[in-house]
């Protein structure tokens, strides 16, 4: 097996593996896998191709992200405030063109200076709304932008350079457990033939042995032979 290949890996080839040879032994129940069948089982249950489809779509969103940093921004707010202190009032009432000579208490005045206003002193509660719209264009922003797109689609191609050495790993592993199970059915066969030879050369002894041709000592050690290829 290759250095490379991780838990999950060996998880996943066994499985393939195990899955193969039920398929061989039991052909009624299950069904042979061709080899592009194991590799898309592969591709598509591998933790960490999943992982690496992730940071691509990380990647080009941080691309659209940085892109966006071109577009021109537009802001919009609306601040209320209200208040009866006289002097916050008053400056409202300047700020929105309404300030009226009554404000200052023009019904008061009787021709005495030292009269108080009460319109001036004591005003209502005074409310004011300021709307706002702001547009911002970069026109010259130090090449932050461009470096960070430029970074943006580095960290995509990275990616997609991660995503595709891994496909290649798994595909790799999934070929080396393939055949794997090729080589394993024609140790099985072998082996089967090797026993077949061996209990057919038990049997001949044992009917040498009847005859008298030979002694019960080959005929033992013809059934070691058997026990061992077994």
């Amino acid at each position: 097996m290759s250095p490379h290949i991780t838990n999950r890996h060996r998880l996943v080839l066994s499985a393939l593996a195990l899955s193969l040879n039920l398929a061989w032994s039991n052909s009624a129940l299950a069904e042979t896998l061709s080899f592009t069948q194991c590799v898309n089982t592969a591709l598509r249950q591998n933790f960490d191709l999943n992982i690496s489809r992730s940071q691509i779509d990380q990647a080009e969103a941080g691309l659209n992200q940085a892109q966006a940093n071109r577009m021109p921004k537009l802001t919009v707010s609306l601040n209320a405030m209200g208040s009866n202190d006289a002097l916050n009032a008053f400056g409202m009432k300047l700020s929105q063109r309404t300030a009226t000579f009554n404000d200052f208490g023009l019904t008061q005045y009787t021709g005495v200076g030292n009269v108080a206003p009460d319109a001036l002193n004591y005003p209502g509660f005074t409310t004011n709304f300021n709307t706002r719209i702001e547009a911002q264009l970069p026109v010259y922003t130090g090449g932050m932008i461009s470096s960070g797109i430029h970074q943006a689609q580095a960290y995509i191609k990275a990616a997609r350079n991660g995503d595709e050495a891994a496909r290649q790993r798994v595909i790799f592993q999934v070929l080396q457990a393939y055949q794997g199970v090729h080589t394993a059915r024609a140790y099985l066969q072998v082996a089967k033939q090797g026993e077949a030879a061996a209990t057919s050369q038990v049997k001949m002894m044992e009917s040498l042995v009847k005859g008298g041709v030979i002694v019960k000592s080959d005929l033992l050690s013809a059934k070691v032979h058997l026990q061992d290829v077994r």
